[in-house]
């Protein structure tokens, strides 16, 4: 049975992955649209586009393999997870705090590179990383945070799909 209680875990974690991906990718299409360089945005939603669908897989792939330990294993599978969902957050944060204020610039400068050397696959490749980074991580958290809270899967795709449309939104 899904509750609200079960919706807030996997919403919370979905929406600031959702959001932190959205950003960028609105940071370099407003980028391109300020320099008119508009015939670039394909790049960038076939970059996301490829980033989505590779996370769904991730996922289903993940949970199919990794999913059937049950018990001791299961424990075992669940800790290492959780510990690697803190890592990503403790990397997350550190690398805020240092390049979060230079974000904007670099990406920026990432992006006009590749106009100017004619290497277009690589603002595909660009946001590609991106996104595909915060979906694996959004995964990994969400399996982290389930275990612990043993939310059943329903609440987690049903929480997480209404948060990453709502960060899509925000963000457009």
């Amino acid at each position: 049975m899904i509750t609200p209680v079960n919706l807030i875990v996997p919403s919370f974690l979905a929406f600031r992955e959702g959001l932190e991906a959205v950003l960028v990718v609105v940071i370099i299409l407003v980028y391109l649209k300020k320099s008119e360089q508009q015939y670039y945005y394909k790049y960038v939603i076939i970059g996301s586009t490829l980033a989505i669908i590779s996370s769904v897989l991730f996922a289903i792939v993940f949970s199919t393999i990794f999913g059937g330990f049950s018990g001791f294993a299961e424990q075992i599978f669940e800790g290492i997870t959780f510990i690697i969902s803190g890592v990503f957050i403790i990397s997350l944060v550190l690398w805020v705090s240092n390049e979060g204020p230079r974000m904007k610039k670099n990406l920026e400068e990432r992006v006009e590179k590749s106009i100017e050397t004619g290497k277009v696959i690589s603002i595909t490749s660009l946001v590609f990383v991106i996104i595909i980074r915060e979906g694996i991580e959004l995964v990994l958290l969400l399996t982290g945070a389930t275990s612990v809270a043993s939310i059943n899967s329903a609440a987690v795709i049903s929480g997480s799909l209404l948060c990453l449309g709502l960060s899509v939104i925000i963000g457009f």
